[in-house]
């Protein structure tokens, strides 16, 4: 198996997970991202002024949501989440449309704990997969 199958097999998986936890949706909400969040620890929304607190300065410019995720983010309405996970802390950061739906997501750190979180953000996504 190469590794967009891989890829593809895990959201087809997470797909599944979601469409149970939440239903078939066009759009999931903030709500619903931060319910799925809290499978995996206890998350917590903060402000990009705020997040100096928890992410190390080296390597981090926080002048701008923008400049934070090194333009995944781009959008003036997003929502920053900090997430307690079993050893570390993760953040992500949601960009959001119509108000309060998932349109796309930053994470800022990739290992295997995260990027199995990613896989069902990812099915979360509008028309993405």
């Amino acid at each position: 198996m190469n590794i967009l199958e891989y890829r593809n097999n895990k959201i087809k998986e997470a797909d599944k997970h979601i469409k149970l936890r939440f239903g078939i949706l066009k759009y999931y909400s903030f709500d619903d991202v931060l319910l799925l969040l809290k499978e995996f620890g206890n998350p917590f929304e903060t402000t990009l002024e705020q997040l100096a607190a928890f992410v190390p300065s080296k390597g981090n410019d926080f002048t701008d949501i923008k400049t934070f995720t090194k333009g995944f983010i781009d959008s003036e309405n997003y929502k920053i989440v900090v997430l307690m996970l079993n050893k570390h802390i993760e953040v992500f950061v949601f960009g959001l449309v119509k108000g309060n739906f998932l349109n796309s997501y930053y994470s800022l750190n990739i290992n295997n704990e995260v990027l199995n979180i990613c896989y069902f953000l990812e099915a979360m996504l509008p028309n993405k997969h």
